[in-house]
């Protein structure tokens, strides 16, 4: 299955001739996507792959991220499984892996300074496209049941950078948000209408597989 996402003022295009070692704007915007999402970078030897996981029900969106980042991977998309020891129960996962290339390491050093994932302190310019807004949320966002509000689980970064994004989304977007807690773990809350106007920001770039994440 293919997706087309539009392009608004970004153009696709080719950097380099033969080998790529530049981004695309459409790639960059997808990269910051998904680097404050579910996104993971790895150092191996010379520069870092970025390498995306996702369950089987994830499966066509893990498909078209591939075919975003086509030219930098070796390998297509394929599955795997573990069997849980004490449980014996088998889990299931989609993933694939860019090869490593220089063509990451600017922004391997703006997310992973320490080798730890962080929110870089330029967020506010790198977080110019509602595109990465849409791959941020299709990653790592979801729709209460309850009511018209979102969440995005941003528990992965501290307090202190959660707070940060809070002021990035009400300074360039304009969107309110709050820091709601499911225990221990803090997660960006965006009430009714700030869900709704976020909803209308993202819903272009949205692959139709997750309509149902939006209000």
């Amino acid at each position: 299955m293919t997706f087309v996402l539009p392009l608004g003022n970004l153009e696709l295009m080719d950097n380099t001739v033969g080998s790529r070692r530049v981004l695309s704007p459409k790639q960059q915007s997808i990269l910051i996507g998904l680097l404050l999402g579910d996104g993971h970078m790895e150092y191996r030897y010379t520069y870092p792959r970025l390498r995306i996981t996702h369950s089987l029900k994830q499966k066509d969106y893990v498909n078209w991220l591939y075919s975003q980042f086509k030219e930098f991977c070796t390998q297509e998309p394929h599955e795997m499984k573990r069997v849980d020891s004490r449980t014996n129960n088998t889990y299931y996962w989609y993933l694939f892996s860019t090869r490593t290339t220089s063509a990451f390491l600017e922004y391997y050093r703006m997310f992973y300074p320490k080798g730890k994932k962080v929110v870089p302190k330029n967020i506010e310019q790198l977080l110019s496209s509602k595109l990465s807004l849409g791959i941020w949320y299709m990653d790592d966002g979801f729709k209460r049941s309850d009511c018209d509000s979102l969440y995005l689980c941003t528990s992965g970064f501290t307090l202190e950078e959660q707070i940060f994004l809070q002021g990035i989304l009400q300074k360039k977007y304009g969107l309110e948000t709050k820091i709601h807690f499911a225990g221990k773990n803090a997660r960006i809350y965006f009430p009714v209408k700030s869900a709704r106007r976020f909803c209308e920001l993202i819903k272009p770039y949205l692959l139709p597989m997750f309509n149902y994440k939006l209000l």
